[in-house]
């Protein structure tokens, strides 16, 4: 991928290997979109004991102005005390808009330190909104988180459903919250600042979101109806800079 292309994804189920984290896809790149075409395909990455820490599916870190679109990225460790794995991570990134995808992780083993949503290392202007950020401790033996954000500012989340089970919390930095629901009582780690909040409801019930035999479909079918419903946009008239400050 060069600065300023688009990469498609059609729709359909993908098997990948693991990414270790400080190796993303072209560190630097800049106006690059990723967009699923279809019903949102997905990409799911099996997590098993590897050596190194910092594990994870999708490494996007150091890039600029990204668009992330229609894309479901589904993780299942079952490894045991790694430490740092992840799901997505977007260290680094400026002008990071995620929009209409889910990442989805489910987390077996025991011992394992687990974060699904991951923007650190100065991070700024990070958006996700109609999304899904599902975590599921499996087993109940593993510390589990749905994001972690604490030095990434600001970041907003708008019409996003957090949902899971056994999650530790919700580990944020300096952040807008809109219009998002939590099916948990697990609270953030009160880390840096923290805007709006979570409608917290016992509704939802995340081990639902698994289906049948793990099916995919039956796992979107859910999450989408479980979506909080879209209100007015923060940056419909405006660009990232108007987040400067919050």
């Amino acid at each position: 991928a060069v600065d300023g292309d688009t990469i498609r994804i059609d729709n359909g189920l993908y098997r990948e290997e693991i990414c270790f984290c400080g190796h993303p896809l072209q560190r630097g790149l800049n106006n690059l979109t990723i967009l699923g075409v279809g019903d949102s395909p997905i990409i799911r990455v099996d997590i098993h004991d590897v050596a190194n820490v910092n594990e994870c599916a999708a490494e996007l870190s150091g890039m600029h102005r990204l668009h992330l679109s229609n894309i479901v990225v589904w993780t299942v460790c079952d490894g045991y005390d790694m430490a740092r794995v992840h799901n997505v991570l977007f260290n680094g990134c400026t002008d990071l808009l995620i929009e209409d995808c889910v990442f989805f992780s489910q987390v077996y083993g025991t011992g394992n330190i687990y974060r699904t949503f991951v923007a650190t290392d100065a991070a700024s202007n990070v958006c996700v909104r109609n999304s899904a950020i599902v975590t599921c401790d499996m087993t109940g033996s593993n510390v589990v988180h749905h994001t972690a954000t604490h030095d990434a500012e600001p970041t907003l989340f708008e019409n996003v459903l957090f949902a899971g089970q056994n999650v530790a919390s919700l580990e944020v930095g300096d952040v807008i919250l809109r219009n998002c629901v939590s099916p948990n009582t697990a609270r953030d780690s009160n880390r840096g600042k923290r805007y709006g909040g979570l409608e917290i409801t016992d509704s939802i019930d995340a081990s639902t979101f698994l289906g049948e035999g793990d099916d995919p479909s039956t796992m979107l079918a859910h999450i989408r109806a479980a979506l909080p419903q879209p209100r007015v946009n923060l940056l419909r008239n405006a660009g990232f800079s108007t987040l400067t400050g919050w």
